[in-house]
């Protein structure tokens, strides 16, 4: 499918708050992997910059990231269904939500092998990430049929 944007909006207030702490901060914006990127202009940063610096584990990038909670992928993307939905974002997503002290699991403890026990027995965490992770997949589905015209999707909902 390719690169899916699933939250635009989210993506704008990303790039805007970049900006701004660019400006508001450009000493740590002159040492980032960021600031590299775009040459310390921060009128070019943009959302795939900014995936390519967290997956460089730049701190200014990572940060924004983390306080949006906004997604990023390996690919370098950000709010793309990759990185809600694939193996590694559900498996980053169980690892963040454990570390909030909100489950009885520990952070370390979550594997793909824990995570795949956990999925079957129905754990409180798994149910939580997978929710996190399908959602986007169904938003992207309701917006193939807005564009496709399809006003009503109880009328293909089941066809083959």
């Amino acid at each position: 499918m390719g690169h899916v944007v699933v939250e635009a909006s989210t993506v704008d207030k990303l790039i805007e708050r970049a900006q701004s702490e660019a400006v508001a901060n450009p000493e740590a914006f002159a040492r980032s992997r960021l600031g590299f990127l775009v040459h310390g202009d921060d009128s070019r940063i943009n959302a795939r910059f900014l995936g390519l610096a967290a997956n460089e584990n730049d701190e200014f990038a990572l940060q924004l990231l983390d306080e949006m909670q906004v997604p990023f992928c390996p690919c370098g993307n950000v709010t793309d269904l990759c990185s809600y939905s694939s193996g590694r974002a559900v498996l980053k997503r169980a690892q963040k939500l454990s570390a909030q002290c909100a489950y009885s699991v520990r952070r370390h403890d979550i594997t793909d092998e824990w995570l795949q026990a956990a999925i079957v027995e129905g754990h409180p965490l798994t149910r939580k990430v997978l929710h996190d992770s399908v959602s986007p997949l169904a938003l992207r589905i309701l917006q193939s049929a807005a564009d496709l015209g399809l006003e009503n999707s109880s009328s293909w909902v089941g066809s083959p």
